[in-house]
């Protein structure tokens, strides 16, 4: 993280509860202060750090399918059901009656 006032500064933004120092033993009172920080210890860099993402990959073999699943990944069911002959309507990636009726025909087959 740094060391100083910058360092503390740091380490507080990322979240970091216990913060080390060491002292050196000068003999001398530490007279620094945080006065040149903004009161709300902002970032003191210019970048902003976003945590990356989650990606889960889709296998229509074993994903769970619903209303919430996207439009792409009902359609890659939606042609699997097509070339086993099972679909029911058209594919248009609408997770609707149609396409429910068309797994439960291609589970029931199997």
């Amino acid at each position: 993280m740094g060391s100083g006032q910058k360092g503390l500064c740091r380490a507080l933004n990322f979240g970091v509860q216990t913060v080390y120092a060491t002292f050196e033993d000068s003999g001398k009172a530490d007279t620094s202060t945080l006065d040149f920080l903004p009161s709300d210890c902002s970032n003191p860099g210019t970048t902003t750090v976003t945590p990356p993402q989650k990606t889960t990959s889709f296998d229509p073999f074993t994903s769970s399918l619903s209303t919430a699943t996207t439009a792409e990944n009902i359609k890659t069911v939606q042609r699997l059901l097509q070339r086993v002959g099972a679909l029911i309507g058209t594919i248009d990636g609408i997770y609707d009656q149609e396409f429910r009726d068309s797994v439960f025909a291609f589970q029931k087959a199997q």
